[in-house]
């Protein structure tokens, strides 16, 4: 055999005994639950690779580990959206007849996963993804998909990792399984495959408003029937003097805005969910605020959107000024690439 070829064999069975950070990530979830893996030795590739270096020289090591590498981990991205799929009860009657029904699963960017299941699995039959305390995640590159959500059955065999394959295509989602001792979970992710819900009348991406002047922005504030300084005052609170831009992403189901006052970095200023009404309304829920839901009218004109105030949850002066002003200043403009 070749000497190159001897090397690449030597380093892929190092590389294989090394348990990705990727996965030890999701296992921590369930740190307190049950006990931990034992650490897989690092010396046989430690050892390798410093033998390689000796003999072959950089140059060779760097090409071999180039060629040979393994596709990147997206940090839960990959498949970021919503999705959802209905179980018959054919399907489900050799492990639990409740999980007969349609499903919504939404998978965030930042890899938790909010489960939303059929009404006899409600709590408190059994935890939900995305409730405090039921904190489940997912993994994804570029042909596996991993997670440790629990659908509503507790056990040891549910407490685990299930790993699948997965491809997404013509607005399909299908999971096949590698591995996963949770027949509860095997039968909600791969008897059926999953619609994508990613909805065309308000395509998701980053929109962005040109630089607004304090007196633009006062002056939106009059058109919306809002007081010119108490909307001077919120902006001015946000560290604007001259000038801001605003952005607003749509990604997988969240609604974010961010403020980048006088040409500083972009800051966070609103962040929850959002759900597309119908042609005209979207109503969005804020995280981890009393005045969570507002309900706008949008329109979509190419690339331009434009935002109304149609209805909100709350009528304080200060949250009505700081909705409208965030999201009602000026038309957002898509951006692409």
């Amino acid at each position: 055999m070749p000497f190159d070829e001897r090397v690449r064999e030597g380093l892929h069975r190092a590389a294989a005994s090394i348990e990705p950070d990727v996965e030890r990530s999701l296992h921590r979830i369930t740190a307190g639950r049950r006990r931990s893996r034992v650490y897989r030795p690092l010396m046989i590739a430690a050892g390798g690779l410093a033998t390689l270096l000796l003999i072959a020289g950089v140059p060779v090591l760097q090409r071999l580990l180039s060629a040979g590498s393994p596709e990147g981990v997206a940090g839960g991205g990959t498949l970021a959206g919503r999705y959802e799929t209905t179980l018959r009860a054919s399907q489900v009657a050799a492990v639990d007849t409740a999980l007969a029904g349609t499903w919504r699963l939404q998978l965030r960017p930042d890899g938790t996963v909010v489960l939303d299941p059929p009404e006899a699995l409600q709590a408190p039959h059994g935890p939900v993804c995305g409730e405090v305390g039921s904190p489940c995640r997912y993994d994804a590159d570029a042909g596996t998909f991993r997670t440790n959500l629990e659908p509503g059955t507790p056990g040891a065999a549910c407490n685990s990792l299930g790993t699948y394959t997965w491809r997404l295509h013509g607005g399909r989602l299908t999971l096949h399984t590698v591995s996963d001792p949770c027949a509860a979970r095997r039968t909600l992710l791969a008897a059926s495959e999953w619609t994508d819900l990613a909805d065309p009348r308000l395509p998701e991406g980053a929109y962005r408003t040109g630089a607004l002047s304090l007196d633009q922005l006062r002056l939106a504030g009059a058109a919306a029937g809002l007081d010119q300084a108490g909307v001077e005052d919120f902006w001015r609170g946000e560290g604007v003097t001259r000038t801001v831009e605003l952005t607003l992403r749509l990604d997988a189901g969240q609604w974010t805005v961010l403020v980048s006052a006088d040409g500083r970095p972009d800051v966070q200023a609103w962040t929850g969910w959002y759900a597309i009404e119908d042609d005209l309304t979207v109503r969005t829920t804020e995280a981890a605020t009393s005045c969570a839901q507002a309900t706008y009218r949008y329109r979509l004109d190419g690339d331009t959107l434009r935002l109304a105030g149609a209805s909100r949850e709350c009528d304080g002066r200060a949250g009505v000024i700081r909705l409208t002003a965030l999201h009602q200043s000026a038309p957002f403009i898509r951006q692409h690439g």
